[in-house]
């Protein structure tokens, strides 16, 4: 059996879609999705099996209990799929999900077997498994030059580190769990297994990044702007504080004075 081509897709936007492949070590990527049916298309049918993973939130709890209705998932740690940018992750990645798996049923003749179990690698067959990648936060790389992209090179990063087994464990665990991704793969008409709808796929998070430690003396910049631009003179005095939106990572936005 060959080793599985690893794909991740950085969903949003139009203009914030990216995505990475690795083939046998080999990277590269692109924004187009209609480029990304085409590679995973082209890999089933040379007969190799495909890892293909989305950047937002692929299931969600299913409680029983009233109180745990909106709480984050389990392994989350703080980015939830139930508040900010969680929420439209979900939406956004559900439909974009559903885009492409339904692309890659119209174009193949004889669909492979489509699961969230990485246990379908160990199969002769090509097979397409489906997994969540997980991206937030501490976990990106503010240098990169396209966020999007690098985004979904980290994903697959970490998941090809995480293969040598060929089952890779998951960072976000439940014990129930109503799976959209699983409603993708049945909308698309790639499988006929209703239990693809309560079965959580894996969850590959990439690690937090250890932050650089500021250098006295020397201006922090932050996405190619001196952050000595934006400080008022005298306000990088101890005493001050700034405020950053959109993250809690110091550098992942510009400072505002208060």
């Amino acid at each position: 059996m060959t080793s599985p081509t690893e794909v991740a897709l950085h969903v949003g936007s139009l203009a914030r879609l990216g995505w990475w492949c690795d083939r046998d070590g080999t990277g590269f990527g692109g924004m187009e999705t209609g480029g990304l049916v085409d590679l995973i298309v082209e890999e089933i049918s040379s007969g190799r099996s495909v890892a293909l993973g989305f950047e937002s939130p692929l299931f969600v709890p299913a409680p029983t209990s009233v109180e745990d209705l909106c709480r984050q998932r389990r392994g989350e740690r703080g980015r939830p799929w139930s508040a900010g940018a969680g929420t439209a992750a979900l939406a956004l990645g559900f439909q974009e999900a559903t885009y492409v798996l339904m692309g890659v049923g119209r174009l193949l003749a004889s669909p492979p077997v489509v699961d969230v179990d990485f246990a379908c690698l160990q199969q002769p067959e090509p097979a397409l498994v489906v997994w969540e990648a997980f991206v937030s936060g501490k976990g990106k790389d503010r240098t990169a030059v396209d966020p999007h992209i690098d985004d979904a090179r980290l994903a697959v990063a970490e998941l090809r580190r995480r293969l040598g087994g060929l089952d890779p464990s998951s960072d976000v665990n439940e014990p129930a769990a109503t799976s959209l991704i699983g409603a993708a793969i049945l909308r698309a008409g790639l499988s006929a297994d209703l239990t693809l709808l309560s079965r959580p796929c894996v969850v590959v998070r990439e690690p937090d990044r250890a932050p650089e430690p500021p250098v006295p003396g020397v201006a922090r910049s932050v996405y190619g702007i001196s952050t000595a631009a934006l400080i008022p003179a005298g306000r990088e005095k101890p005493g001050y504080s700034a405020t950053r939106r959109w993250s809690n990572d110091p550098w992942s936005s510009p400072p505002f004075a208060i």
